[in-house]
């Protein structure tokens, strides 16, 4: 496999060529702020297109810059996915700061994840840090014999005391109300630490992708990265020497953002994407995992029937169901069949033959309600 140390090609590290089938190829990109309105979706256009030309199956991306509680349902994160990739076989979440107390629809900083293809079939969660201040975004995948892959997308204030609306000033003023006088630079690593050691005490695998904002080769973030075995999936493979600075503007040659895995994570090709390869101005990480060394086997692709499924997202949606839900459970004298039925069991005495035959009657005509 051919590889560069230049933004000639414009490729550091392995040139992605076509994925192989049994790895799984994940992105991550600090994007900057993409539209909360509709008058520019080339922006998210130019993210989507750029998932598909280079094979993503997990996006992790960070400063989305949206506060997605001041948006119009058909501009949420979830309808912007739904318009460019089938829901079918996508998985998504979004982090916010949901403590900010400006309530406007632009909001500095915000990761995002999205699995996209056979990874969404084996999706088993997925949220943000406790905190609610969208310093991180999570999905979690499970494979065979209950293996599990945690990937991360993960997005650190830098200093910034003069601007209000800043990631930083955001944060601090959270910290303020809850008198915690950490500055929230140290707060992410000590909240990201303690989130690291519950994860990995679970038995996850763990993929971590983001901005520090800081030197990642330094001893501040390397203290925390060594601590939980986290090894730089490019660097590792292609050395970090060479290496460009990971944000077009710096031009002292400091590394910000990087994938990270724990020692269980195999990666086949990596590298890193010249800035504009995906949207924004820093480059984009990738790496290919081969999915034995995460799910423990390279998994088939599921079966999915075209079934109707309930839009739990559309809140009309649900109202309307359980609405008729209830009509049809009247119609059907449900609720007080059930009741009397209820009422001739016994605790502890097992079901008699009427009794089961009941039971499987009245389960019959719940589901055909349904």
């Amino acid at each position: 496999n051919n590889t560069t140390d230049d933004w000639s090609d414009p490729f550091f590290g392995d040139i992605p060529n076509p994925k192989d089938a049994d790895c799984i190829r994940v992105h991550c990109v600090n994007t900057g702020p993409l539209p909360f309105n509709n008058k520019d979706d080339a922006k998210y256009e130019d993210l989507f297109a750029a998932l598909r030309k280079y094979e993503s199956d997990v996006l992790l991306v960070q400063e989305v810059g949206t506060n997605w509680s001041m948006v119009k349902e058909e501009l949420s994160w979830r309808k912007r996915v739904a318009r460019e990739l089938d829901m079918k076989q996508t998985r998504t979440s979004c982090g916010w700061n949901q403590q900010d107390k400006i309530k406007t629809p632009s909001q500095y900083g915000g990761t995002a994840l999205v699995a996209h293809g056979k990874m969404a079939h084996f999706s088993i969660g997925s949220g943000q840090d406790s905190s609610r201040l969208g310093r991180w975004t999570w999905g979690k995948f499970r494979g065979k014999q209950n293996s599990v892959i945690r990937f991360v997308s993960f997005y650190r204030p830098c200093k910034s005391t003069t601007w209000e609306g800043s990631v930083w000033n955001q944060q601090r003023a959270y910290f303020d109300r809850i008198n915690d006088d950490r500055d929230p630079c140290q707060a992410f690593l000590d909240d990201l630490d303690d989130a690291l050691t519950t994860w990995i005490a679970e038995g996850d695998h763990i993929v971590l992708g983001g901005d520090f904002n800081e030197d990642v080769l330094g001893p501040r973030i390397q203290q925390l990265l060594s601590k939980h075995d986290l090894s730089h999936l490019v660097y590792e493979k292609h050395g970090h020497e060479d290496a460009p600075a990971t944000h077009s503007r710096n031009t002292n040659g400091t590394k910000i953002d990087g994938l990270w895995g724990t020692p269980g994570v195999s990666v086949r090709y990596c590298g890193q994407l010249e800035p504009g390869e995906f949207p924004g101005d820093h480059c984009t990480s990738w790496a290919d995992i081969t999915y034995q060394s995460v799910m423990g086997h390279n998994p088939p692709l599921p079966k999915t029937h075209n079934a109707r499924h309930l839009q739990l997202h559309n809140s009309k949606c649900v109202k309307r169901y359980i609405k008729l839900y209830k009509q049809y459970l009247t119609q059907h004298d449900l609720f007080h069949r059930q009741y009397q039925f209820e009422a001739t069991l016994l605790p502890g005495q097992p079901l008699t033959p009427e009794q089961a035959s009941l039971a499987n009657e009245l389960d019959t005509i719940r589901t055909r309600c349904m």
